[in-house]
């Protein structure tokens, strides 16, 4: 018998809540979301050049949002990055 959804989700929860629990957990998940910041955004921004060839595929894609998106995606992976270096430099 399959598991119920909603507690593979509550399984993942728990054991990402217990990863992030110690500091070295805590920086292996933040440098996850450091490294796959730029690839999210590489993503977005291919998105838009699909929009731009082929209008009629992914009418709701907005250029400029899809694009400010992208931006601001590089640019917390930069904050985090930056959090990551003070957590290591105070000890946590």
């Amino acid at each position: 018998m399959a598991k119920d959804s909603s507690l593979c989700f509550n399984d993942v929860v728990a054991r990402l809540s217990r990863a992030v629990s110690s500091p070295a957990g805590l920086d292996g998940g933040l440098m996850s979301i450091q490294y796959a910041s730029p690839l999210v955004a590489a993503l977005l921004l291919k998105i838009v050049q699909l929009r731009e060839s082929h209008p009629h595929l992914l009418a709701s894609a907005n250029k400029e949002r899809l694009t400010r998106l992208a931006g601001a995606v590089v640019r917390s992976g930069g904050s985090i990055g930056e959090a990551r270096t003070v957590m290591r430099a105070f000890g946590k």
